[in-house]
Formats: C-alpha cells, sequence, structure tokens
C-alpha cells in the first residue's frame, strides 16, 4: 500500500437497495475529497479497480459492482 494515499475500506453495506445505495455512497463520499486528486476505486482483493471523477456516476458504479459480483 503506497504510503503517500490516503485509503479507507468500506467492510459491510447493508440495505435494502444494496447495490443502488453502496454506489450513491461511494458518489457522495468521493464529493470529500479534491477533484485533482486521483481517486481510485478497488475490490476487496485489490484485482480491479475503477478511477473515480466528478462525471462517474452511480449508474456507473454499479455496473462495476455487478461486474464484480457483490
Amino acid at each position: 500500500m503506497d504510503k503517500k494515499r490516503t485509503t479507507f475500506a468500506i467492510e459491510y453495506f447493508n440495505s435494502e437497495n444494496r447495490m443502488r445505495d453502496y454506489a450513491s455512497f461511494i458518489v457522495w463520499l468521493s464529493l470529500f475529497f479534491d477533484q485533482e486528486q486521483e481517486l481510485i476505486l478497488c475490490d476487496e482483493n485489490n484485482e480491479d479497480t475503477l478511477m473515480l471523477s466528478a462525471n462517474t456516476s452511480v449508474e456507473d458504479i454499479e455496473e462495476w459492482l455487478e461486474k464484480l459480483g457483490i
């Protein structure tokens, strides 16, 4: 893990519409970072990543999560 990066993990997420709510939470959380800052979403095994930007939508994240089988 790169010591120059700030890393956090979402350990567990449960709701009635889990996939949509999880993706919405990730978009909301990304608003706390500077847009110039590189923001990477990765799966729990760090095998796949998604670069997040101001243009990343909830639907983009949902699609990525579904591809991972989360």
